[in-house]
């Protein structure tokens, strides 16, 4: 669970494809061979788990997909720039697209409220912790995945900072997989 299926797989063939979008304007592209609306709440299968997103994208068509893979794969991330004279293309057997599960139910939507508040209560601790290591970076957001298997906290910093022995303290702390 939590890699996906790869698009030239026959699991695919019937497939509708969506972006979801998550907090903080993260989103990925999900299949299903239900219809969605966009604005809808979903569970979908995530990193070792599920994560709950809202439908921001709707039938999107294969080969959309490959133009948008093959265009991720011709620019320099460091700069955004297209690389004109690099023409490298995705092949169907590199991409793998996650599954949409379902609708969320009204009481999983609740639960989104609890989520935000013990996230905003993780980013205050995760704060804290920085300044007494007195670690030269920054945390800006903290993100539990749905079933709150995983907990990421986004940062800026200047230059690599070690922040092994602090990641050992949130586990102990939160007892789930923590990312930074």
């Amino acid at each position: 669970m939590g890699k996906g299926t790869r698009l030239d797989s026959d699991v695919l063939k019937d497939a509708i494809f969506y972006v979801v979008e998550f907090k903080g304007g993260r989103w990925d592209v999900f299949y299903s061979t239900q219809v969605y609306q966009k604005k809808e709440l979903v569970i979908v299968e995530a990193d070792r788990g599920h994560d709950l997103g809202k439908i921001s994208m709707e039938s999107i068509s294969r080969e959309q997909l490959e133009v948008y893979y093959t265009l991720l794969k011709n620019v320099n991330h460091n700069t955004g720039e297209v690389i004109e004279d690099q023409k490298v293309v995705y092949q169907p057997n590199e991409i793998y697209i996650k599954c949409i599960f379902r609708n969320a139910l009204p009481d999983e939507i609740t639960l989104l409220m609890a989520k935000g508040q013990d996230e905003s209560k993780a980013l205050m601790v995760c704060q804290s912790k920085i300044k007494q290591k007195k670690l030269n970076m920054q945390v800006v957001d903290a993100e539990y995945q749905w079933d709150r298997r995983k907990l990421t906290f986004y940062f800026i910093a200047e230059k690599r900072v070690d922040f092994r022995e602090l990641v050992r303290e949130l586990f102990k702390l939160y007892k789930t997989r923590i990312w930074m």
